[in-house]
């Protein structure tokens, strides 16, 4: 209750109203310095679309259109093989770095 009535004071509220009034002029400088800057933007508009070609087509399955402009992937047997990328320790390509232990390459990997 002490601290309540400590900033009832005279001397606080004079400084609560200072601190109010330069935030309040604080923001009115920034609002003339962003006038002066006159910042333009572009969004979309055709000045920003000079070369792009839109493509209207509807892709079923836009994640194959993704696969195969992946270069140096290929499907084989329904699985990715991976050319660039970290890939196992057993240097296989056809999956991503795993544990050497549970690599179905290792001879001493336990079978089903």
């Amino acid at each position: 209750m002490k601290e309540v009535d400590r900033g009832k004071t005279e001397g606080k509220k004079k400084g609560r109203i200072c601190m109010k009034v330069a935030r309040a002029e604080d923001q009115e400088a920034r609002k003339k310095w962003l006038k002066r800057k006159e910042l333009h933007h572009s969004y979309g508009t055709n000045d920003a679309d000079e070369g792009v070609e839109e493509d209207d087509s509807d892709d079923p399955n836009p994640i194959a259109g993704a696969v195969k402009a992946i270069t140096g992937a290929e499907q084989n047997c329904g699985t990715l093989t991976i050319v660039s990328g970290k890939s196992c320790r057993c240097r296989s390509k056809e999956h991503s770095r795993t544990s050497h232990s549970l690599c179905p390459l290792n001879p001493k990997h336990k079978g089903d």
